[in-house]
């Protein structure tokens, strides 16, 4: 299979509301998806599947939440819209440090006005830029936190960081495309 990486610039005129709406392929998933007394998140793959759904969603519903629940027993917190958040201590910069991660599969990294301007100076030398974002990940527990970093680098520039960053922080949003394989990758303030 040939993953496509596509980006959706950051003038593009799409708001982060239409980004996140539910791919079609997933929508009303959400009915089979289920909360543990633990937090953790599950879903009804053979209700699911039964209802009509493809192998192909199912697939990346199940193997998103897995990811989620490990997230959770590294000291994420799930919520009742099925998505997981893993948060930073508060810091005197602007903004927040967090990685907020939805059911379907939307990645929301937030940096503080510090971390954004530190992967900022960084992105000079992708492999620093990379390795940074990784190490910010796999400090969340993220799983797959190196490819995931990987894509984000390459897909967001130095100029974006800073031009959203505005002392206040940015969100480095990834939601994957399931018909590629890829991600749509875009960058937006705090």
């Amino acid at each position: 299979m040939t993953a496509v990486l596509l980006i959706l610039p950051s003038s593009a005129s799409a708001t982060t509301t239409e980004i996140k709406t539910i791919p079609a392929t997933m929508r009303g998933m959400d009915a089979y998806l289920s909360r543990e007394t633990n937090g953790t998140i599950t879903l009804d793959a053979a209700a699911a599947k039964q209802e009509g759904y493809s192998s192909e969603a199912i697939n990346h519903v199940t193997d998103n939440l897995s990811e989620m629940n490990e997230m959770i027993a590294h000291g994420a917190t799930s919520d009742d819209s099925f998505t997981v958040t893993a948060f930073s201590k508060i810091s005197r910069a602007g903004g927040q440090s967090k990685v907020v991660r939805h059911w379907t599969g939307l990645t929301e990294i937030y940096l503080n006005s510090s971390e954004a301007e530190e992967l900022a100076k960084k992105y000079d030398v992708a492999a620093d830029a990379a390795g940074y974002l990784s190490g910010f990940l796999f400090k969340w527990s993220v799983p797959a936190a190196g490819a995931l970093a990987a894509s984000a680098i390459y897909y967001t520039s130095a100029a974006q960081i800073r031009a959203y960053n505005k002392g206040k922080g940015v969100i480095i949003c990834m939601m994957p495309n399931t018909e590629t394989g890829g991600y749509i990758t875009w960058v937006t303030s705090q």
